[in-house]
């Protein structure tokens, strides 16, 4: 089902919105985001490049860049999520590298 234009603006300050939160800027269930981190690092290896599709302030791509020499394009449709993630990935000593883009794929 296609978003109203309305929608889609309620969605993208939504998200504007949390993208300070840090940790939980994607959601409150930390133990969620770690066992999703473990589940997706299993298929991950030196080398590959990482499609980060949704990828909000870059948690899930900052922690397999530090484990991994990967490369990663990482994007999303909330402009303050991608600065938040290129602040935090800024600060972290990562293996791998990691692109942001603002991007909306609908």
């Amino acid at each position: 089902m296609k978003k109203s234009n309305i929608e889609k603006k309620e969605s993208h300050f939504f998200w504007n919105g949390r993208a300070g939160f840090g940790q939980a800027a994607g959601s409150r269930d930390l133990i969620a985001k770690e066992l999703e981190i473990e589940a997706i690092s299993k298929y991950i290896f030196d080398g590959m490049r990482v499609l980060d599709a949704g990828c909000g302030n870059g948690i899930t791509a900052i922690e397999i860049a530090k484990k991994y020499n990967v490369n990663i394009v990482g994007f999303d449709f909330s402009e303050e999520m991608i600065k938040a993630a290129k602040a935090l990935s800024s600060s972290t000593k990562l293996k791998g590298t990691i692109d942001y883009h603002v991007i909306d794929i609908t």
